[in-house]
């Protein structure tokens, strides 16, 4: 399992998904449904744009 919090203390939100869906996350190739989707513990909607860091967040899922 990897891991990964941005900041000490309880985090705003835990998401759960593979390793290849995060880092697909991480480079703004999942649609802001999937993330949510993701999110095992609090509310990932106030972070949607920090995923969308290489451009806006797809709004249909992406082929692989």
């Amino acid at each position: 399992d990897w891991s990964w919090q941005s900041a000490e203390g309880d985090p705003a939100v835990v998401l759960r998904a593979s390793g290849y869906d995060l880092a697909r996350a991480l480079t703004s190739r999942r649609t802001d449904e999937q993330l949510r989707s993701y999110a095992h513990a609090g509310d990932v909607t106030p972070f949607l744009d920090d995923f969308a860091g290489l451009g806006p967040l797809p709004t249909q899922d992406l082929p692989e």
